[in-house]
């Protein structure tokens, strides 16, 4: 019964066709959405997973995503430094700040300052240049989506000179950067030409990047920098989800995307049911004479 029964379907093209089509769209729609919105959510914590070195992200007790920045004092490095179970404890800079390219075109960057030392921190890999041309003066890496943005249409060069804050720099390296949430290039220099670009503040430390010794639960370290320095620690995993939560929470695009998603599963769903009635009104006498 059930093969004479796909016989009849196959056998009338059209609403075969057409069964077929608005299931597959349903389906395409409802895929699309989803990796759009799981990719969106991955960018919101992309600056933590590029830094892989690192075990614990220190910051202050204010924080609660990676975007929103409360500086701290440099006294606080020492501090985290000073815990049991820290292999090591470097500094990390994250801002904003205005770029003037040599054509006069103003651009806003986040501005990524590296340990001067260990460069920690830096984006996984490399496409031009060298690492260790970051560390001379006024030296500034910046991402590949990031030139292509600047400078569209033409090829990627290093050698450019650019202003920030009224200092010349020149751009001698470019990254492959994870893309962030907001759609800035991102640029890299050392710790302390960052200070230097950046107007005068008081605190200017955004975070802390700790390593946990051999045999050191990170989780455990993490609470044990808490409890020893009052300060906020999470592992680079809960970090992440943390940011994650915060869109997840403080926005409306899971309620967008999951709207999305449903009306192309109502679609599908009418589309299969009609073409199906319609198949099984149109075919009662020969489903009786079975």
């Amino acid at each position: 019964m059930n093969l004479v029964a796909l016989k009849m379907l196959l056998g009338d093209r059209a609403k075969y066709l057409g069964l077929v089509f608005g299931i597959g769209f349903a389906t395409l729609l409802m895929s699309q959405q989803v990796s759009i919105f799981i990719g969106l959510m991955t960018r919101t914590a992309s600056q933590i997973l590029d830094v892989r070195e690192a075990d614990v992200w220190v910051m202050h007790p204010r924080v609660k995503y990676v975007d929103e920045l409360e500086a701290m004092p440099e006294v606080d490095l020492s501090r985290v430094r000073g815990v049991d179970g820290v292999a090591w404890a470097v500094p990390l800079y994250k801002g904003a700040a205005v770029v003037r390219s040599d054509d006069g075109l103003l651009q806003q960057v986040i501005l990524m300052g590296l340990d001067d030392a260990s460069l920690v921190g830096r984006p996984p890999k490399i496409l031009m240049g060298s690492l260790a041309d970051l560390k001379r003066p006024n030296a500034l890496m910046i991402d590949r989506a990031g030139h292509e943005f600047i400078w569209p249409g033409e090829p990627l060069r290093l050698g450019r000179i650019v202003e920030i804050n009224d200092r010349r720099v020149e751009i001698v390296a470019i990254a492959k950067a994870s893309p962030p949430f907001v759609t800035f290039p991102v640029v890299y220099t050392r710790y302390s030409e960052a200070l230097r670009f950046t107007p005068p503040q008081r605190n200017k430390l955004s975070f802390v990047l700790a390593k946990a010794a051999p045999g050191t639960d990170p989780a455990e370290l993490a609470r044990r920098i808490v409890r020893r320095t009052g300060l906020q620690a999470l592992t680079w995993r809960d970090f992440a989800w943390r940011s994650v939560r915060h869109y997840l929470e403080r926005t409306g695009i899971p309620v967008n995307f999951g709207i999305t998603v449903f009306l192309g599963f109502i679609v599908g769903a009418a589309v299969a049911a009609q073409t199906f009635y319609i198949f099984v009104l149109e075919n009662l006498r020969q489903f009786g004479a079975l």
